[in-house]
C-alpha cells in the first residue's frame, strides 16, 4: 500500500523549468542567516573580526547593532602597524568615526608601499591612506604594484592590484594594470555551464569581481566581463551563501553588493512567486523581477510571449502582465481556457526606463500545470459463475461512499469491476494515467494489486477470474478489502477509495502465504582467518646474518690492535663525554626499536636524545676547530 501511494504521490510532483542561464536568487531566509552571522560577531574582540562584521553589514545595507561603542573600541585598539591602520581606517570610514591616525601613520604606510613585497600589502597601505585622507604617491604605488606583479601574477595578486589602483586619482598613470583583467578571467573554471570560479574559491573570485568593477568605475573603463560570465560569477557567489564563519560571510556580502550596485552589469531574475498549479478558483500566475538579493527591480514591462502545451500547441501569445505590487506582475491563466496538462510559459522582461546594466531577464520560462478535480462515477461490481453467462449479482457504489454489503465469490466465479472518472468542473469523462484495484487480507497475509484498463473509450474495467487467480491468493479464504487507487499528475485530488470487501471462498485451503515480515535475528558471526605466516629461514642462516652485521665492529677492534688506537686527543670535557654517550644512546635506541618499541615512542625518545647529542656535538666541533686554529697560529 505504501509503495502504491508513493507512486501516486510521485506522479503529482512538479519541477519548475527555466532558461539555461537563469540568474539565481538568494532566498529570504538564507539572506537573514547571512546577516545574522555578521551581527553575531559582536561584541568585537579584535579589529579583524570587527572589520569583517561592520563592512559586511554595510555591503548588505544593514546597521551595526548598537550594543557596543565600536568607534571607541577602534580608537583603543588602533596602533601604528599596517594591519591595525588598515582595518581601523575602513571600519572608521564605514561608521563615520572621525578617527585621527597616529602621527607616524603616513611614514609607516609609505614604507610598506615602497617595500612593495606583495600587492596585498600595497593595497592595504593605499586603502588606509585613502580612508585617513592622507597623501598617496601614485607613481610610487604603480611602480611597487608592477614590481610585485612580476614576482606573483596569481589571481589574488592581480585582484589586489586592481583594488589598489582603484584608489589612485583618475589622472594617475596606472600603466597596463587594467589590461590584465581579461587574462586573469581566462584562468577561471566553468562548472556545469552555470558557475564561474577561480581556484582560490570564494575569496579569490569575489576579490576579482569587486576589484574589476571598482577599477573600471574609477577609471571610466568597460570591464572585460561579458554578460554570460557575469551571470555565472553571480550564480557562484549565490551558491556560497551558506557560510560557517564571519570572514566568509563578509566575502559573500561583498560579492552580492558588487552584483547589485555596480555601474555595469546587474544580473536580474524572473522568479515565480505563485504556485505552479493552476486550479479552477486560483489561476493567477505571479512573477517577480528582482536582483540576486531578491529585491525588486525598477518598474518593468513584463509579457508572456507564448504559452505552449507539452504537445507543442500554443494556446496564447503576447499576454501582458499587470503590476500586482512592487516588482510583482500577474495574469490569469484560466482566461486562456486551458485543458488539463503541462504548459511552458515564456516571459520577456524589459525595464520601462531603459537600463543597459540589467542582464539575464530575457527568455525566462516556467513550467506550470493545469489540474482538475475528479470523481468516480458509475461504479459497478458484477459477479457471475464461470459456467453461466448470465450475471448473478450486480452491486453499485457511489463515490466517495462504499458498497452497501460484501461481495461474495468463490473459486468458480468471475468478478468484473467497471467505472468512469469525470472532471467535476467540466463534467466530462477522462482517462487517468493509472488506476489500480488493491485486494488485501491481513488475516490471510495476502496483498495483491490489479491494473484497470480502458477497453471501451473512457470506461475503466477489470475482470478477475478467481479460478485462474487461485494460486495468486494461495487458496486462502477470507474477507479481502477492496481499494481503488487512481493517480494522475494533472489531478488535484489523488483518489484512494476504500470501496468495500470481497469475500472469497475456496473449497480447498492451500499452503499459507509466505510472510513479508522479516523476523529479527542475529547474523552469523564473521570468522576472519589471518594469512598463515611464511616459513622462516633456518636458525643457522639467521645466526650467520647476525655475524655478518657485527663483522665491521670486529674488524675495527682488530685494526686498532694492529695499528694502535689513537685516543690521546680525546678530551674528557663535559660536551665531549655527552656527545659520545648520546651517539651510543642513539644506537641503543635503534636496537630497542627493533625489539620492543613502536615508531611513535621511539621518535619521542629520539627527539630528546638527538637534541642533546646535536648541541653537545656542535660544542665538540667548535672546540676542535679552535684547537686547530691555535696550532696553526703557533
Amino acid at each position: 500500500m505504501a509503495a502504491t501511494r508513493g507512486i501516486c504521490l510521485a506522479l503529482s510532483l512538479f519541477v519548475i523549468c527555466c532558461s539555461a542561464l537563469q540568474v539565481d536568487v538568494v532566498p529570504e531566509n538564507d539572506l537573514l542567516q547571512l546577516i545574522q552571522k555578521l551581527k553575531a560577531a559582536q561584541p568585537y574582540k579584535d579589529l579583524v573580526t570587527a572589520y569583517y562584521s561592520v563592512v559586511g553589514l554595510e555591503a548588505l545595507n544593514e546597521k551595526v547593532p548598537e550594543n557596543q561603542d565600536v568607534c571607541a573600541f577602534i580608537k583603543k585598539s588602533m596602533t601604528s602597524n599596517l594591519v591595525n591602520l588598515y582595518f581601523g581606517a575602513f571600519i572608521g570610514d564605514s561608521l563615520k568615526c572621525n578617527l585621527t591616525p597616529p602621527k607616524d601613520a603616513q611614514k609607516v604606510l609609505n614604507d610598506v608601499i615602497l617595500d612593495g613585497r606583495t600587492t596585498f600589502l600595497i593595497y592595504q597601505a593605499v586603502g588606509a591612506l585613502t580612508k585617513f585622507n592622507l597623501k598617496v604617491d601614485a607613481s610610487m604605488v604603480v611602480k611597487s604594484l608592477k614590481s610585485a606583479l612580476e614576482k606573483d601574477d596569481s589571481t589574488a595578486s592581480h585582484s589586489f592590484a586592481f583594488h589598489a589602483a582603484a584608489f589612485l586619482p583618475k589622472d594617475a598613470d596606472i600603466g597596463t594594470i587594467p589590461n590584465a583583467i581579461g587574462e586573469v578571467l581566462n584562468q577561471a573554471d566553468e562548472i556545469g555551464d552555470k558557475y564561474l570560479q577561480f581556484d582560490g574559491g570564494i575569496r579569490d573570485t569575489i576579490l576579482f569581481v569587486t576589484g574589476v568593477y571598482r577599477l573600471c568605475y574609477a577609471r571610466g573603463l568597460t570591464p572585460a566581463i561579458d554578460n554570460d560570465q557575469a551571470i555565472k560569477l553571480a550564480n557562484y557567489i549565490v551558491s556560497k551563501r551558506h557560510v560557517g564563519s564571519v570572514r566568509n560571510a563578509y566575502y559573500v556580502a561583498l560579492g552580492l553588493q558588487a552584483f547589485t550596485e555596480n555601474k555595469f552589469q546587474i544580473p536580474g531574475s524572473v522568479v515565480l512567486t505563485s504556485q505552479a498549479l493552476i486550479r479552477k478558483n486560483d489561476g493567477n500566475i505571479v512573477v517577480k523581477a528582482c536582483n540576486i538579493l531578491g529585491k525588486p527591480l525598477p518598474k518593468m514591462d513584463v509579457k508572456a510571449t507564448s504559452i505552449v502545451s507539452t504537445e507543442g500547441n500554443t494556446i496564447a501569445s503576447d499576454v501582458d502582465l499587470v503590476e500586482k505590487s512592487a516588482g510583482e506582475y500577474q495574469f490569469d491563466f484560466n482566461k486562456m481556457k486551458p485543458e488539463r496538462g503541462f504548459y511552458t510559459v515564456h516571459f520577456n522582461v524589459a525595464p520601462v526606463v531603459e537600463d543597459k546594466r540589467l542582464i539575464g531577464l530575457q527568455d525566462s520560462s516556467f513550467k506550470v500545470k493545469k489540474v482538475v478535480n475528479v470523481a468516480v462515477e458509475s461504479f459497478k461490481v458484477k459477479t457471475s459463475d464461470i459456467d453461466q453467462a448470465s450475471v448473478q449479482k450486480e452491486a453499485r457504489a457511489t463515490f466517495p461512499k462504499g458498497l452497501a454489503s460484501n461481495i461474495q465469490a468463490d473459486e468458480h466465479s468471475n468478478v468484473a469491476i467497471e467505472f468512469i472518472v469525470k472532471d467535476v468542473e467540466k463534467n466530462v469523462e477522462i482517462v487517468p494515467q493509472q488506476a489500480f484495484l488493491r485486494l488485501a487480507c491481513d488475516k490471510c497475509n495476502v496483498d495483491r494489486s490489479f491494473l484497470f484498463t480502458n477497453r471501451n473509450e473512457q470506461l475503466l474495467s477489470l475482470e478477475l477470474d478467481i479460478t485462474e487467480l487461485r494460486k495468486t491468493f494461495y487458496s486462502q479464504s477470507g474477507n479481502y478489502s477492496m481499494d481503488v487507487i487512481i493517480g494522475d499528475p494533472t489531478f488535484s485530488n489523488q483518489i484512494y477509495w476504500k470501496v468495500g470487501s470481497l469475500s472469497l471462498k475456496f473449497t480447498t485451503t492451500g499452503a499459507a502465504a509466505p510472510s513479508t515480515k522479516i523476523p529479527p535475528s542475529s547474523k552469523p558471526e564473521i570468522q576472519h582467518v589471518f594469512r598463515v605466516p611464511e616459513k622462516r629461514p633456518p636458525e643457522l642462516v639467521s645466526k650467520a646474518f647476525t655475524l655478518l652485521v657485527l663483522s665491521p665492529l670486529v674488524i675495527m677492534f682488530v685494526m686498532w690492535n694492529l695499528f694502535g688506537a689513537n685516543v690521546s686527543n680525546f678530551s674528557f670535557t663535559l660536551p665531549n663525554i655527552v656527545f659520545h654517550l648520546g651517539v651510543g644512546a642513539i644506537f641503543l635506541l635503534y636496537y630497542c626499536y627493533w625489539t620492543n618499541l613502536n615508531m611513535f615512542t621511539t621518535l619521542k625518545y629520539l627527539a630528546v636524545i638527538g637534541g642533546i647529542t646535536f648541541v653537545s656535538g656542535t660544542s665538540v666541533l667548535r672546540s676542535i676547530a679552535n684547537d686547530r686554529m691555535k696550532k696553526e697560529l703557533r
